[in-house]
């Protein structure tokens, strides 16, 4: 399956023909490819390269095509063309995340990046002359006018929801969320299904019972001021407290239902 270049503009501008050039091994990824195989228009070019961002940028400069550094950490730079703008992002994979913050490694394996991305029709790369590549099921996604359900802490999504970028169909909270009141629970939608994460601070084997009764005394007074009860609100999460037994019995609880799950459905470790 190809894009035909001749048909999308947007491919065969001077701007993006000369980043393209520049970089040699780029590929047009993401909302670009997506929206031109469902023919809407495209608005942003990002195209992914399996260098680190230190060659990429040496590879853009050399061409006299300005860089601005907006991600470098995370292997991203905006190459500057005329009066157009294309994101250029390095390969990666995850080594750790969090759900809301990842600990990425650069890569040249055009698989392990599809992996790591939210949506399989956002990983979806085109070469310059339009062959598509599709290292998950994004065409027959497409085809079927399907997305992959994700689940994500809330506090990493609020941003987009806010902004009205990303709709959330429902949290698995067990009662609706003040930093979004207007999204409903699984239950509301007739799910029975109540999960979230939680934090706990964990002292070491041994520590005398003293000592954590004075830490969990002091956490349930932090937890209970209007300060921090309003930040955690706003975050998507609820603001709860407990004694050290109840913690243990929620950690207890929660290894008890991963382990029935895996069992249920028969997951392997690869």
């Amino acid at each position: 399956m190809r894009i035909d270049p001749i048909q999308h503009g947007w491919m065969t501008a001077p701007e993006t023909l000369a980043v393209m050039a520049a970089l040699g091994e780029g590929r047009f990824v993401g909302g670009a490819v997506r929206n031109a195989l469902l023919g809407v228009p495209v608005v942003d070019i990002d195209i992914a390269v399996p260098m680190p961002p230190e060659e990429a940028t040496a590879r853009l400069k050399a061409k006299g095509i300005k860089v601005v550094e907006t991600g470098l950490e995370h292997g991203t730079v905006t190459a500057v063309a005329g009066t157009h703008a294309f994101e250029v992002t390095s390969l990666r994979k995850d080594v750790e995340t969090d759900g809301r913050h990842a600990v990425v490694a650069f890569t040249d394996d055009w698989a392990e990046d599809a992996a790591r991305r939210d949506f399989t029709i956002n990983a979806l790369y085109a070469s310059a002359e339009g062959e598509i590549f599709d290292y998950a099921t994004g065409v027959e996604d497409l085809i079927a006018g399907r997305v992959s359900m994700y689940v994500s802490p809330t506090i990493g999504v609020l941003p987009q929801h806010a902004d009205k970028q990303l709709k959330i169909l429902a949290t698995t909270s067990p009662e609706r969320l003040k930093g979004m009141a207007d999204v409903p629970t699984l239950k509301e939608n007739g799910i029975d299904y109540v999960r979230y994460g939680f934090l706990g601070l964990c002292a070491a084997k041994g520590t005398p019972q003293p000592i954590l009764d004075l830490l969990n005394r002091h956490i349930v007074s932090i937890v209970a001021t209007p300060e921090y009860r309003d930040l955690i609100e706003k975050g998507g999460s609820l603001p709860e407290s407990s004694t050290p037994q109840q913690l243990g019995q929620v950690i207890t609880q929660t290894v008890d239902d991963v382990e029935a799950t895996i069992r249920e459905f028969g997951m392997q470790q690869e």
